[in-house]
């Protein structure tokens, strides 16, 4: 599993930096940071954020969108505490939305094109290519992040 979630990570730091090259056409300290972040591990699944989840979601929903939070670990970071590229999902303010279940949904399939504060817009799916079901899973897990 943690080979797999290794292998995610590289592909979303390519799609990532394939994204930085389409947005602006240069290399820089993006690059970089997409990198380091392809060289982490997504943090383990902590069972106490079950607790935290929205009404109708199960724990091996969380669990299943953890693995899958491996393409957002590019830009977020492995722990989600984010990086130079991509905000912190684990504050319970957010910048584009209200943080509930359904707008970390709807965020997450749209993307961010014109961020508030970072560099790097967020492609649809993140960078990923997530069907409905995963989309609600990696939703499901930030959702948990991002409650105390």
């Amino acid at each position: 599993m943690r080979q797999w979630a290794r292998a995610c990570v590289a592909a979303g730091a390519s799609v990532s930096l394939g994204w930085l090259a389409g947005c602006n056409g240069e290399h820089g300290a993006g690059d970089d940071a997409a990198r380091v972040a392809a060289e982490q591990e997504v943090e383990p699944f902590d069972p106490a954020l079950t607790r935290n989840l929205p009404p109708g979601v199960t724990a091996e929903s969380a669990q299943q969108g953890r693995e899958l939070y491996a393409v957002c670990a590019t830009c977020h970071g492995p722990d989600a505490r984010g990086t130079q590229l991509g905000p912190s999902l684990r504050e319970q303010e957010w910048l584009h939305i209200d943080g509930s279940y359904e707008e970390i949904q709807r965020i997450v399939r749209e993307g961010v094109a014109e961020p508030e504060e970072f560099p790097v817009p967020m492609p649809p799916d993140g960078g990923g290519a997530f069907t409905e079901q995963q989309l609600r899973n990696v939703s499901a897990y930030v959702f948990a992040l991002s409650r105390p």
